[in-house]
Order: structure tokens, then C-alpha cells, then sequence
């Protein structure tokens, strides 16, 4: 029974590189009542229609023992049935099946060739008088005889050979192929071609099996190839020995050759990848398609990326409704989003003190009377340190006045933009003269009516202050440089009368940080507190530390200490000038 034919190049008359003897035969015949024998026998069939092909190189050499760890996924699965029986065989030990697997892996590399050739004599038509070689294997029993005789051979080699003017038209028509490159390379010796002709072969396997893989799509044929020369190859490809074998080419040597080469290279690339992806999923999984149009890749990229920003902007708008409920009006919950939060306020507030606090003071030092200066009793300076912890003081209630008043405005300027007083006096308006009109026994359904309204103004009223204080704090960094425009101009001079003192770098740079932190303090839902000792009182030792000397009665405060809200947890210790202890 003839098989499916396989057009074979005229090759030379030097003998065949693969022994005459069928070694795979022998080995088949020990593994008749196997259950993958028929198709092991019918790809055997398709491997000797290559029997008699040169392809440049032989996997022949001296007779070594079978190593399965030297066998690639390549020749397991080119013909997954043959392999499998002949592998079986060299564990078993079978006679000559060691000569056996070298003989397939041989007729493996024939075929491959024959296969790319009969794909190039399909694509590119056949010349008029040009023929291939067909060779044909009739089966008795589990013998293969060539029924081609060696005059049709010679026949066919007539035939097959087009006239000399022809020929050189044809050359030059058609594209180079990488095979037929390699093939007229004459250091076919040398370690580079071995190594290049080995990734010419695994490329050409994979292009090969992702076509049988996917008979019913044609994969590569909606992809664009964009390599054209050297430069187009991802630089994590470049260090294929194909490819070092490739860029030595000098394009002016194979004149219009030298794009189809590299575009031929790229599309094995292609290939090659696409095949590893299937392999990675378990596959190839024959209702996936690896590779759409590329109109259509834009469009569901598109759609994904509109998805994917709609599914960020929910997430957004849910974490910060879900912040907002727990941090409003709770101080114990820190918004991390904010900057101005009370922990990264105390740190502020600790800074503060030591740094602006410690050159406002050696500002202030030469300006002390002699009298006091000459004092042993006030060598820390006591009016400095009441000063400086004034001016602190005099901020956050500056600011406090001022935050409670713009929350009051903004109030204000809302409800008056939304009309609720309006509205308000129209139902209560309404209410009235209907209670007029109609005087009903029942007072359990006017009494309703009357706490309508009132609920409706209590929820506005609720949802007015929530928006005033979230405005407020959002505008709060601009606010923050406006209040303290206003309070260097009306309240410092009261605090600091000599002009000199007040026009001072270091002490201006104290005054702002004071008043701006003083600033976000208030901002807070509810404000932060600073608590201030009385002279006279005993020491808090759990909100206060000692300055300059140890005692238990407080002198004055040197730095407040920095309460979360009022009555509430520290966040900040402060500092305490104690009066001297009596010598006794």
C-alpha cells in the first residue's frame, strides 16, 4: 500500500549516510502485540520516504551505549508512537535497539528536510519540466521493500534538472532558505555551523509541531513578522548560535536574499515562543487561540485597560468612604492618607522644640537687661522661656478662633447655597396653615408631621458641617500661610515690642511653625489640645519633663504638652522650668 508521497531533492550520487540494514525494523518485529504498534508502523513508513536525503550532516558516529538522559523532547514527540517503542526497546535491551534509536534520530533530521521542501515546492509552484524524486515503500508483512528502481532514478534526475538559463532565474526568484544557506556552507566542520545547524533543526521542530498542533488554525499566518535584519531581534535572542552564525552574513554577498533570511529567522522566533506558551498551559489546548488579529488585541487591551481603571476608581471611592467612616469623629483611627494626621503632627510638634525653639532662643539671649543677665538665680533665662512658651500658647488660641469661625462660614455659605433655611421656613410655613385648616382629634399623626422637618434640618445640618470640616482640611496647607500673615501683623507685636526682635530670621521661622502647626492642631475632628501647667502646681511627670534643673513645684512651662484631643491620650510629652529647691 503506497503512502502519502514526499517530493525529495536530487541529491548526490555519494552513498547514503544511514545504514542499509533496517535496524528499527528488527526492534518493530519484537513488539508486534504491542498496542501502539500499528502507528509505530505507519510512521515508520512516513520516516523512510526520507530514507536517501543528504541534508548536509549526519548524526552518525561511533557506536556509543544508549543514554535516555541524551534524548530531547524533540525526537520523543516527533513520532510520539515509534519513540516510544524503540525507547522501550533500549530499556529492555533489545538486540540492536540502541542502533535502532540512532537510526531514528537520523531518518528525524531526513524528514524534517523533506518536509520543509515539499512546503516550499507547494508555495512556490513547480517549474515546467522540473519533477521530484518520490519514493514509495510497498509492505509484506513487516517487510519494506523500494519499489524505485535505480533507472527511474536516473530519469527523474533528467527530468528534474530545468535548463541552465532557467535555473539561474530561479535562484534569484526564490527566496533563500535557511536550510538551503547552511547547506552550501563549506565549513560544515567547524563548531559553529554544528552549533548553528542544531538551533536551525529545534526551530524548525517547533514551527513543525505548532502547526500540527493547531491543524485547524493557521497561527503564523495572522501574526506580522517585524525582523528584517540584525537590529530588529530582541537583544535577549541574540546570543542563539543561529543567530551569531546569521549577523557574520554580509548582506551585499546574497544580494535580495538577506531580508527573506532574516524574516524566515523571525518567524521561527515566533513560532518557537508561541509553542512554549501552549506547552505552558498544559497544552496545546486546540480551543484556545493563541494569537488574534492585532486590531482585535488593541481593542480587548483597551477594554481592559477602561475595566481596570473603573474597578481602581470604585476601590478608591469604597477605602475612602469606609476611612471616612471610622476616622470621623474619631480620633483614635488615623487616616494614613493625610499628612497632617495627629502622629505625624507630635513629631512635628517634638521637631519644633528642638530646632526653631533652640535658635529663637539664642536670638532672644543678648537682648535680656544686664541686671537679669548678671543674675545668678536667672541663668536659664526664665522670661525667655515664658516668652517663647507665650507665643506658642497665644497661637493655637489664635488659631482655634479662627478655625471655629471659618467652619461657621463655610456652614453658612453652604446652607445658604443649598437654601435650606428656605426650604425650612416654606415647610414650617405650609405645616402651620394646614394645622389651621384642618383641626383633627388626633394629635399621634400631627405630632409626626411636626418631627419631619426638624429630623430633615437635623440630617442636613449634619451633612453640612461633615463637607465644611472636610473643605476646611482640605484647604488647610493655603489657609495655613493666610492666618499666619494675620497673626504676625496683629498679634505678634503685642507679644514682642521691639521691632528688631521681630524682624529676626530665627524668630520669625519660629513664629510661622508655631502658628501653621498650631493650624493643622485645629483641623483635627475633634482639635488637638495643649496642656499647660499652672505655676505653683505639682509636676505631672507623665506629661512633662524636667528643663534645666530637677524639682517638684512648677516655675513655668517651657513647652506644652500635646494631648490628642481633650481630656485625651498624650502625644507629645512637654517640658517644665521647676523652681530651685531652698539650700538647706
Amino acid at each position: 500500500m503506497a503512502e502519502s508521497q514526499v517530493p525529495m531533492p536530487i541529491h548526490s550520487e555519494q552513498k547514503p549516510s544511514q545504514s542499509s540494514k533496517n535496524y528499527i525494523k528488527g526492534v518493530l518485529q519484537d513488539y508486534e502485540e504491542h498496542s501502539n504498534y500499528a502507528d509505530a508502523l505507519k510512521e515508520y513508513k512516513e520516516l523512510l520516504t526520507a530514507k536517501d536525503i543528504h541534508v548536509g550532516m549526519s548524526t552518525l558516529g561511533p557506536v556509543v551505549p544508549f543514554k535516555e538522559e541524551k534524548v530531547t523532547e524533540e525526537q520523543r514527540e516527533y513520532k510520539p508512537n515509534l519513540a516510544g517503542i524503540l525507547l522501550t526497546g533500549c530499556k529492555d535491551k533489545v538486540k540492536n535497539s540502541s542502533l535502532a534509536w540512532r537510526e531514528y534520530t537520523d531518518f528525524v533530521v531526513k524528514h524534517k528536510k523533506a518536509t520543509f521542501l515539499k512546503e516550499t515546492t507547494e508555495s512556490s509552484g513547480q517549474v515546467e519540466g522540473e519533477k521530484s524524486i518520490v519514493l514509495t515503500q510497498e509492505t509484506k508483512g513487516s517487510d519494506f521493500v523500494d519499489s524505485q528502481s535505480g533507472k527511474e532514478q536516473e530519469t527523474a534526475k533528467e527530468k528534474a534538472a530545468p535548463p541552465a538559463g532557467k535555473k539561474e532565474v530561479l535562484e534569484k526568484a526564490q527566496p533563500l532558505k535557511l536550510f538551503d544557506l547552511l547547506g552550501k556552507d563549506e565549513n560544515k566542520d567547524s563548531e559553529e555551523f554544528e552549533e548553528a545547524h542544531q538551533d536551525l533543526i529545534h526551530m524548525f521542530t517547533c514551527n513543525s509541531v505548532l502547526e500540527s498542533s493547531f491543524p485547524q488554525v493557521d497561527i503564523l499566518r495572522h501574526v506580522t513578522v517585524n525582523i528584517d535584519k540584525p537590529d530588529d531581534v530582541p537583544f535577549f535572542m541574540r546570543e542563539r548560535a543561529l543567530f551569531r552564525y546569521l549577523v557574520n552574513l554580509k548582506p551585499e554577498t546574497y544580494d535580495n536574499h538577506f531580508h527573506d533570511i532574516w524574516r524566515e529567522y523571525g518567524t521561527y522566533l515566533i513560532a518557537e515562543n508561541l509553542l512554549d506558551l501552549a506547552r505552558k498551559a498544559k497544552g496545546p489546548d486546540r480551543s484556545i487561540y493563541l494569537v488574534v488579529e492585532k486590531r482585535m488585541f488593541y481593542e480587548l487591551q483597551s477594554e481592559l485597560q477602561k475595566k481596570t481603571e473603573e474597578a481602581d476608581e470604585l476601590s478608591t471611592r469604597l477605602s475612602r468612604f469606609a476611612s471616612q467612616q471610622l476616622t470621623e469623629g474619631n480620633p483614635n483611627i488615623a487616616d494614613l492618607s493625610d499628612i497632617h494626621r495627629p502622629t505625624r503632627l507630635g513629631e512635628m510638634y517634638s521637631q519644633l522644640f528642638d530646632d526653631e525653639w533652640s535658635e529663637a532662643f539664642e536670638a532672644l539671649k543678648p537682648n535680656m537687661k544686664k541686671g537679669e543677665e548678671e543674675d545668678d538665680e536667672d541663668e536659664l533665662y526664665p522670661n525667655i522661656l515664658t516668652l517663647l512658651h507665650s507665643i506658642l500658647e497665644e497661637s493655637f488660641t489664635f488659631c482655634k478662633e479662627k478655625s471655629t469661625e471659618q467652619l461657621q462660614k463655610l456652614e453658612n455659605k453652604i446652607k445658604e447655597g443649598l437654601k435650606v433655611n428656605s426650604v425650612a421656613e416654606t415647610t414650617a410655613t405650609q405645616s402651620e396653615e394646614k394645622m389651621d385648616v384642618d383641626q383633627s382629634p388626633s394629635r399621634g399623626k400631627d405630632d409626626k408631621m411636626e418631627e419631619e422637618p426638624s429630623q430633615t434640618q437635623s440630617m442636613l445640618d449634619q451633612t453640612v458641617e461633615r463637607h465644611s470640616k472636610e473643605l476646611r482640611k482640605a484647604a488647610s496647607v493655603e489657609t495655613a500661610r493666610i492666618q499666619t500673615q494675620v497673626f504676625m501683623k496683629e498679634k505678634l507685636p503685642s507679644l514682642l515690642q521691639d521691632e528688631k526682635v521681630r524682624q529676626d530670621p530665627r524668630v520669625v521661622s519660629y513664629v510661622t511653625k508655631c502658628v501653621e502647626l498650631c493650624w493643622y492642631m485645629c483641623m483635627q475632628d475633634p482639635p488637638m489640645k495643649l496642656a499647660v501647667p499652672k505655676k505653683g502646681e505639682t509636676m505631672d511627670k507623665n506629661l512633662f519633663s524636667f528643663h534645666g534643673r530637677k524639682g517638684r513645684v512648677v516655675n513655668c512651662c517651657v513647652w506644652a504638652a500635646l494631648l490628642l484631643h481633650k481630656d485625651g491620650p498624650l502625644v507629645c510629652k512637654g517640658y517644665v522650668l521647676p523652681e530651685e529647691r531652698k539650700k538647706k
